[in-house]
């Protein structure tokens, strides 16, 4: 196990970097030409907490995924501690709670006027 999390510190290091380079060149390529305003700013922030957290549960993930391999590879009994079942319930409850602020969004649109999505109600004809 000790040897999963120091190998998931320094993968999360260098793939964190590579990750947050890589959200930078986006950032400057969507937002170049025009201010961003406050919804953009807050959208990019949402996006690449959700994408760093991702990333982290993947390489964090070495740390019981080493030694339940180890042993199957030394020809041991291997079993499991439960840690798929439990990203499983997380992920769902993660998926639940970002359906939830969709509808949010899309109602705050309609109290604004708006009809809550960009597909338009009337045929501009």
């Amino acid at each position: 196990m000790v040897a999963g999390f120091f190998a998931s510190i320094i993968i999360f290091s260098a793939v964190g970097k590579m990750v947050g380079f890589s959200f930078m060149v986006y950032s400057a390529s969507v937002s170049a030409p025009h201010l961003s305003g406050i919804v953009t700013i807050m959208a990019h922030i949402a996006l690449i907490v959700m994408i760093f957290i991702v990333l982290a549960h993947k390489v964090f993930g070495l740390i019981s995924h080493l030694p339940e391999n180890v042993t199957k590879w030394i020809g041991g009994q291997a079993t499991s501690l439960g840690e798929q079942q439990d990203e499983a319930r997380i992920r769902g409850i993660a998926m639940v709670s970002a359906g939830q602020g969709q509808k949010m969004a899309n109602n705050a649109g309609k109290g604004m006027g708006g009809s809550g999505s960009n597909v338009p109600t009337k045929c501009p004809c």
